[in-house]
């Protein structure tokens, strides 16, 4: 079964992309940051799954209308529910 939002993809694997923002500043430097990012799981038993994810974060400053990659990444690992 997926969770909100997530696709099922089929022999246990689900994607579900995901995007959080924020945004702040003064009238002068006006920015938003966000996050956009795309995750990969595999359901191994009822209470264990390994996952990937894939993400970019971003700034965009309003004032100046300028837009920067600022870093991005990835990371893997096993959850495990007791």
């Amino acid at each position: 079964m997926s969770a909100p939002g997530s696709f099922d993809l089929g022999n246990g694997f689900t994607m579900q992309p995901h995007f959080a923002a924020r945004g702040g500043g003064n009238p002068g430097n006006i920015q938003m940051q966000s996050q956009l990012g795309l995750g990969i799981q595999k359901q191994l038993t009822p209470s264990t799954s390994v996952y990937g994810n894939v993400y970019s974060n971003q700034t965009h400053n309003l004032s100046n209308n300028k837009h920067q990659v600022a870093d991005g990444g990835f990371n893997v690992g096993i959850r495990k529910q007791f």
